[in-house]
């Protein structure tokens, strides 16, 4: 609807379905020829190399290839809307959504940077215009989101909401445009705006954390604006930013200018949508249907005069040293223990905060606490309120993030080195003097029950609660993580606040620093946290119930009508992160589904175009262990016929049950890898683990996760260099025996979320008996046949 017919930004990148029918191999043939040339490319290598023989490889590789057509950078395609436009979509959604979106500016407009730092002013935080009264103020929205998108070719500038129960759209778009009115009259100050430049400031070093990242960045730049340093420039820019600038450009691109509001609108319920709103249209072919084959398709270019033969995959070099990171380790005299690494890739400090407070401590009254005290713990502090406590943190440049896992609750704070001690201290308000005030407890609880309320709405969640509570049962483990509504709408902030008191303890707490400081110099920065942190208060960890086997593999299926896809989980319990057998359970499912290449992947994908994606993985913590596959796969497809060269029907045009065929060859794959891998799959698993262990802790996260390894799990500092050589005397033999002991496909679940009327009566021949019926949370169904228990 922004754009015209003939504009590119008028269909998805990849097209409609029936573009892609009507693409042939010589659309591809000529679309690469007309634009994948040397002289239409930019090569970036990073990382532990020597610049000579990285050009002199380069330069050999790709210096012989010809030149293609000359390509020339595409000049901006500015649109304009000519009146406001109301557009409605029905979904299955059960909240209203909506989009209001504007004309922008193309990338390296003079304007892009204002626009930029607006869309941050008004939603980047809870402090910011916007987010405080849509989320805070008035609890109207759920969430609320601004952004600026500039293309190459042209831009948008787009706010979206979704509304809270009994809040109409009518309502969000009346108080949108007043607040957007009263900020192009009143303006921005210069705290509001010091505030997101900080941000700004440490969001951009943060994505220069990993050579992966800051070597894609320098590609972009050079490729977008013929600059690899651009990134100088665009801070700049942004930082140069002043409160008029920001209200100059809300006044010219978007307060009192047209735009295009767009309502989503659960099925059936077009009421809901803003008044005068018309149906969405259908955009059918676009790119293809139409288009002058000559102006994009060119005939093949000559091939690179080489001398050496391309078709000969170039030997490896010899292999890198595997050098893990270095580990320090120090414990408080409070009982607080610390494992850290020292990192100066880029002026930023990582530290996470764990105490044992996480799912297990959970049970079915107060299912959710856990994670609703860690939403909690960031909403301000006896000294500051939530709001407070945020601008100080956007202030100095700081993420604070509180989450919950299946056994801790971790704060994780990253910041500029510079500005360490400042975040610490509030970090160390958050810990011992937590605010815990009632009205953002309900704010929280509020938006917390929209969410498990609308969970019928994401097919990806339904499988995910349903799957724990088929492995775990009724444990904490079983229970979904962000609580029910019964046991949400129960809590209260004295609940929350005794349950933080029980559990943050020092004694078993844990501290992980990624950064430049030393022992010393990190209690320095610490010192408040070090020192006045004291209890002698244990706490004891419950023991996992043990569940019971198994007895056959039996198929649960939880209805999603009219969804497109069925989501397919298979698995069982296996063992935990403590196990000795753990990291060759690791290996053992990399050739099965721990890589694009495994074979579940290449069946299911690759070979049958079922799935985007299917894998399977280990997964477990210090109580639990799971093995679980996994892929949303089509609910069903239509293959046409096949003739053979001479025009014979070898196979006629037929509809394939896709969710019945895609757990009949997950089951296949699975059972396979009983016989172990093949030494081809041993081979490559190996090299694919041992050359991505050698750039896998290149970031700050990267280090901090082995580190928490070490910490939490007890693994050695150096466990990553013996895995390696654990890894260099396994066998097939080995793996299979290990297979054997551990899968076992005669005794797992399966379950499937999709449509009922669609996939229910294609599964029953599979072997494992009738589908057992559960509603959306996991609990069996009422029923009058045989599906029996386990």
């Amino acid at each position: 609807m922004l754009y015209p017919a003939d504009h590119p930004y008028h269909w998805t990148t990849i097209g409609s379905q029936e573009d892609l029918n009507q693409a042939s191999l010589e659309d591809v043939k000529g679309f690469f020829s007309r634009w994948y040339g040397p002289n239409n490319a930019t090569l970036a290598i990073g990382g532990d190399v020597d610049p000579k023989a990285a050009l002199a490889l380069a330069e050999k590789y790709f210096g012989s290839i010809p030149r293609g057509p000359e390509v020339k950078k595409p000049a901006p395609q500015p649109v304009a809307l000519a009146s406001d436009l109301r557009i409605v979509g029905e979904d299955r959604v059960k909240q209203p959504d909506l989009s209001i979106t504007w004309v922008g500016v193309p990338m390296d407009h003079a304007d892009e940077a204002a626009l930029d730092i607006l869309a941050r002013v008004l939603t980047a935080n809870d402090t910011s215009i916007l987010t405080k009264a849509f989320t805070v103020d008035e609890q109207l929205c759920a969430n609320i989101r601004a952004n600026n998108d500039a293309s190459e070719l042209a831009g948008e500038f787009e706010i979206d909401m979704r509304a809270n129960p009994g809040v109409s759209l009518e309502t969000l778009e009346k108080k949108l445009r007043g607040m957007l009115d009263t900020v192009a009259h009143e303006g921005v100050t210069k705290e509001q705006l010091e505030q997101v430049l900080g941000r700004y400031e440490s969001d951009l070093l943060r994505a220069q954390e990993s050579i992966g990242r800051r070597t894609s960045m320098l590609a972009n730049l050079n490729c977008f604006q013929k600059d690899p340093g651009a990134w100088k420039k665009d801070l700049e820019s942004h930082l140069a930013v002043e409160p008029a600038d920001v209200k100059r450009v809300l006044k010219k691109y978007i307060v009192g200018q047209h735009s295009i509001a767009l309502s989503i609108v659960p099925k059936g319920q077009a009421d809901l949508a803003l008044a005068s709103s018309q149906p969405v249209p259908t955009i059918g072919s676009t790119a293809i249907a139409g288009r002058s084959p000559s102006m994009e398709q060119v005939a093949v270019r000559n091939a690179a005069a080489d001398s050496f033969d391309r078709s000969r995959k170039p030997a490896a070099g010899p292999a890198p040293a595997f050098r893990a990171p270095k580990v320090w380790h120090d414990n408080w005299p409070n009982g607080v223990s610390v494992t850290a690494s020292p990192y100066d890739e880029v002026p930023l400090a990582l530290l996470t905060l764990s105490v044992p407070a996480g799912q297990v401590y959970e049970n079915v009254h107060d299912a959710g606490i856990a994670s609703l005290t860690a939403d909690l713990l960031t909403q301000g502090t006896a000294q500051h309120t939530a709001l407070e406590l945020r601008a100080e943190l956007e202030r100095l440049g700081a993420n604070l993030n509180a989450r919950a896992g299946d056994e801790e609750i971790s704060l994780v704070l990253s910041v500029p080195e510079r500005h360490l001690t400042e975040a610490a201290e509030l970090l160390t308000e958050v810990v011992l003097e937590p605010r815990f005030a009632k009205e953002d407890f309900e704010r929280l609880q509020k938006e917390r029950l929209v969410s498990i309320d609308s969970r019928a709405d994401q097919i990806r969640t339904i499988a995910a609660n349903s799957w724990s509570k088929l492995l775990h049962g009724d444990s904490p483990l079983g229970l979904p993580a962000s609580g029910t509504h019964e046991s949400i709408a129960a809590l209260t902030p004295e609940a929350l606040r005794e349950f933080w008191s029980a559990h943050a303890s020092p004694v078993a707490a844990r501290v992980t620093y990624v950064g430049t400081r030393s022992q010393g110099e990190l209690r320095a920065a610490l010192t408040e946290l070090v020192n006045g942190w004291t209890s002698d208060v244990r706490v004891a960890q419950p023991l996992a119930e043990r569940r019971p086997p198994i007895d056959r593999t039996r198929i649960y299926l939880i209805d999603k009508p009219g969804a497109a896809q069925s989501e397919i989980r298979i698995g069982q319990l296996s063992d935990n992160a403590l196990s000795p057998r753990w990291y060759a359970l690791q290996v053992l499912n990399y050739p099965l589904g721990g890589n694009f290449s495994g074979r579940i992947n290449m069946n299911l994908r690759e070979d049958k175009g079922f799935t985007y994606g299917a894998r399977s993985a280990f997964n477990g913590g210090r109580s639990f262990g799971e093995f679980t596959a996994s892929a949303g796969v089509q609910t069903e497809m239509t293959k046409d016929e096949v003739k053979d060269e001479q025009g014979n029907v070898v196979s006629p045009r037929h509809e394939i049950a896709v969710t019945r065929e895609s757990i009949f060859e997950f089951m296949k794959e699975i059972r396979g890898i009983l016989d172990g891998p093949t030494e081809k799959e041993l081979a490559f698993t190996k090299d694919s683990l041992l050359q991505g262990a050698l750039r896998q802790y290149e970031s700050m996260m990267a280090v901090n996760g082995y580190l928490e390894s070490i910490s939490r799990f007890g693994y050695p500092d150096d466990y990553a260099e013996k895995r390696l050589q654990q890894l260099a005397g396994m066998s097939v033999e080995s793996l299979k025996e290990l297979a054997q002991r551990v899968l076992q496909p005669d005794h797992m679940l399966i379950l499937v979320v999709g449509d009922k009327g669609k996939v229910k009566s294609t599964l029953g021949d599979l072997g494992y008996g009738d589908p057992i019926e559960l509603d959306i949370d996991g609990n069996p169904l009422p029923t009058t046949g045989e599906q029996g228990t386990h």
